[in-house]
């Protein structure tokens, strides 16, 4: 999927690389953003069904779905193309922005997973800190945070539009919200640990306009005394239920950014502009955040659990996208479902391998081969952009290797 509305299927030569292109579906508008895409749970070779997520570039300034054009869908495929699209979930929140002589979406809706019967969907925050609305439109009850979605419950399209009178607390919807305080989360993956992870891209910018909300609990103007905007956080998230992962949002009234600054001491994820004594919003789950940033994790986005059909040294290890350091990393995870060592992937004879923006990594789990979405130059919107693969040399018939 792309960024422009096209969804296309290549099949595979024996060496893995992708011949006979197919577009199953085009968008004349050249408007739909897709981020994701997920085979559902049932999914067969005869019952090809694929959810995907997206947002709308061209939707008009006066239409109410302006900033609200998130969409989830199911498609059932068939060699022919989609014979069947059916939205399951619209009126999702995104920002908005140029980028690259195009309108974009940052922080659309983003990653969808299927873990345990549900499925999980990370919606990103509509601004750069949870204060101005610098992308165009304010924090919103469903930004930044982890949806959990009872698809099987759903037969009609579930409108979740601020107009809608959507209540995602309600005990009996269908749409509810997993864990908060999660900025932009591009991937989720269920890992046959059992559990669920995500990774995110932290601020960058700095300046009043991409400031922190005031916490009415604080005097003066947090805009003026927080300047740490752009702490170096960029972390793995282990989600659990309830928890929150430090992006603060006014609308659910969550405003203090990160840990805050509870003590003298250094604390986890501090942000020492805060008067001491500021504790993070309840929930705050320091103990489920591994600082990627640490171990050159800038700007982490695709990621899966590397699981091949045959033993291989990284199964069971998270294969991470760093779109912003140009390289793949490998997260070796410990019994506490947290990295007990980040590794940048190297060719064999240990050269580094080097992209221009990877954005998203798929698998092949019969040869072991990756696929990556290099997504390309981000001020020409990938108009240089690649797909390359990744040929492991241990394989399923090989020795040894790298």
């Amino acid at each position: 999927g792309d960024a422009f509305g096209t969804l296309v299927r290549w099949d595979l030569d024996d060496a893995g690389k992708p011949i006979r292109r197919q577009v199953l579906l085009e968008d004349a508008k050249r408007s739909r953003q897709y981020i994701d895409l997920e085979w559902d749970p049932a999914a067969t070779a005869d019952k090809l069904i694929l959810w995907v997520s997206y947002g709308e570039r061209v939707v008009p300034r006066q239409d109410p779905y302006h900033y609200f054009s998130g969409t989830i869908a199911r498609l059932q495929l068939s060699g022919q193309g989609v014979e069947q699209a059916k939205i399951v979930v619209k009126g999702l929140p995104h920002g908005r922005e140029k980028q690259g002589g195009f309108e974009t979406l940052p922080h659309q809706p983003n990653g969808l997973v299927f873990h345990q019967g549900k499925l999980y969907q990370s919606v990103g925050s509509t601004s750069s800190s949870g204060g101005p609305p610098n992308w165009g439109i304010a924090e919103q009850p469903l930004s930044a945070c982890i949806l959990e979605i009872d698809y099987q419950r759903i037969e009609e399209t579930i409108d979740v539009h601020p107009s809608s009178g959507f209540d995602p607390s309600d005990k009996d919807s269908p749409v509810k919200i997993f864990a908060t305080g999660v900025r932009n989360a591009l991937e989720l993956v269920a890992h046959s640990n059992g559990r669920l992870y995500t990774a995110v891209n932290i601020n960058d910018r700095a300046g009043r306009g991409d400031g922190v909300p005031d916490d009415p609990d604080i005097p003066g103007d947090q805009n003026r005394l927080v300047k740490k905007t752009t702490p170096d956080h960029e972390s793995l998230y282990l989600l659990q239920r309830g928890r929150h992962y430090g992006f603060p949002n006014p609308a659910r009234g969550q405003y203090v950014l990160a840990g805050g600054n509870p003590t003298r001491e250094a604390d986890p994820f501090e942000i020492d502009d805060y008067p001491v004594g500021t504790p993070p919003e309840p929930g705050f789950a320091p103990e489920l955040m591994y600082p990627l940033w640490r171990r050159g994790g800038t700007s982490p986005n695709g990621m899966l659990e590397y699981r091949p059909e045959f033993a291989h040294p990284l199964s069971g290890t998270l294969i991470c996208c760093f779109y912003s350091a140009g390289d793949l990393a490998v997260l070796t995870l410990g019994s506490d479902g947290l990295p007990t060592a980040v590794e940048k992937l190297r060719a064999a004879g240990k050269k580094k391998l080097s992209f221009r923006g990877p954005l998203d990594v798929t698998l092949d789990p019969r040869s072991g081969r990756l696929y990556v979405a290099n997504f390309g130059t981000q001020n020409k919107f990938g108009a240089d952009g690649s797909l390359v693969m990744l040929q492991p040399a241990l394989t399923r018939d090989s020795q040894d290797g790298e």
